[in-house]
C-alpha cells in the first residue's frame, strides 16, 4: 500500500469480525484517535453469515500469536484531491493495514485463510 500514512504506534481496542478492528492510533504529542479500521483488500462473512464467528476468531487468534498486548502498526490509504488529502473510507471505517511489531500482516494473514476481498 505504497500511497499509505504510516501510523507506528495503534493498538487493538476491539474486534468487530473478521475485516472490521478498531483501533486506538497514538498520532503524538499525547493525541489519540480511536477509529474503525476496514481491512484493506479482506472480505469475510458477516457475523450473521456461515464462517462469520470463525472469521473474528481468526483475527483474534493473530492478535494473540504476533501482538498480545494488541500494539501495531498501522497504514492507512490515502485518495489525493486538490489541495487536499482525504482518507479512503467505507463506511464510517478507515481503509488499512495492520502489521504486528514482528513484521507479521494481519491483512495477508487473512487472504492467505481465504478472507479475500470481491471488487472492495
Amino acid at each position: 500500500m505504497a500511497t499509505g500514512w504510516t501510523w507506528p504506534h495503534a493498538r487493538l481496542l476491539e474486534v468487530h469480525d473478521g475485516d472490521s478492528i478498531r483501533l486506538d492510533v497514538d498520532q503524538g504529542f499525547s493525541t489519540h484517535a480511536y477509529v474503525w479500521v476496514r481491512l484493506a483488500d479482506v472480505r469475510a462473512p458477516e457475523l450473521s453469515e456461515a464462517g462469520g464467528q470463525q472469521a473474528r476468531t481468526d483475527v483474534e487468534t493473530w492478535f494473540r500469536e504476533h501482538a498480545p498486548d494488541g500494539q501495531v502498526q498501522l497504514v492507512t490509504e490515502k485518495v489525493d484531491r486538490p489541495l487536499e488529502i482525504r482518507f479512503r473510507q467505507s463506511f464510517t471505517r478507515y481503509i488499512g493495514v495492520v502489521i504486528a511489531p514482528n513484521g507479521a500482516e494481519l491483512n495477508q494473514y487473512l487472504i492467505d485463510s481465504g478472507y479475500v476481498s470481491r471488487g472492495m
